[in-house]
């Protein structure tokens, strides 16, 4: 509750971040009353003070790689399409110590960069590449088509499953000189991800939509219409 006695995340899609004991560090709020906001209401919401805990992080002791988004509710969309090695920073300039701790104690020799696909999350991918590889991290960059982020890009290229792991598959190298090798198949990447991907093969579906190829492709590429934000995932 405000001070003004107005609920702090009226309105929002509200996610909890839970610690190994069970306790909540964070709360990240998600508007989603679109059009209906008061103008320069701000579309993404936290706890007052500085940000803790690492959500997910319990998982990404089982992968040495690791996608990282801007914002929780992209993260969420790796998550429900079986990509679970992933987590979030509180938007671009919310990488915290704790997600650095977390990283090292769980072994994480990779980073995808999943930011947003806009001047200010292609800023903070470079600025953040930097500051991971001095640490001892390989970087790459996940490209989504211009001005687009993770849900976004799931919900306009169906099946969400396959258009995001061909996204992770085209992951640039983010270091200086000749990169590192990855193994960017699906199994690897997540055994839940290639199980989807087995069973959308062998269920009848819409195709991909072309464009999927050459996804992290620098060429201008136009932008998909802005998708609306999903229900919570169960």
């Amino acid at each position: 509750m405000r001070n003004t006695k107005h609920e702090h995340f009226s309105g929002s899609l509200v996610v909890p971040v839970i610690n190994g004991d069970g306790l909540v560090t964070e709360v990240y709020g998600r508007k989603i009353l679109g059009k209906r906001l008061r103008k320069g209401t701000p579309q993404h919401l936290y706890l007052p003070g500085a940000h803790q805990g690492v959500w997910n992080a319990a998982t990404l002791v089982d992968s040495e790689e690791v996608i990282l988004c801007e914002a929780l509710i992209d993260a969420m969309t790796f998550w429900v399409n079986g990509y679970r090695n992933v987590t979030a920073s509180y938007g671009t300039s919310g990488f915290t110590e704790d997600h650095l701790t977390v990283f090292k104690q769980a072994n994480i020799k990779r980073v995808l960069i999943a930011y947003d696909r806009d001047e200010a999350g292609n800023t903070a991918a470079v600025k953040l590449a930097e500051q991971l590889q001095v640490e001892g991290f390989a970087c790459y960059r996940l490209h989504f088509p211009k001005g687009m982020d993770a849900n976004a890009y799931a919900l306009e290229v169906r099946p969400a499953n396959k258009s995001l792991g061909v996204v992770i598959r085209s992951a640039q190298w983010m270091g200086d000189g000749e990169a590192l090798e990855r193994d960017p198949d699906p199994e690897t990447i997540s055994p839940l991800a290639a199980e989807s991907e087995l069973q959308t093969e062998t269920t009848e579906s819409a195709p991909i939509a072309p464009e999927l190829e050459s996804v992290a492709s620098e060429t201008e590429t136009p932008p998909l219409p802005a998708a609306a934000v999903p229900p919570t995932p169960e």
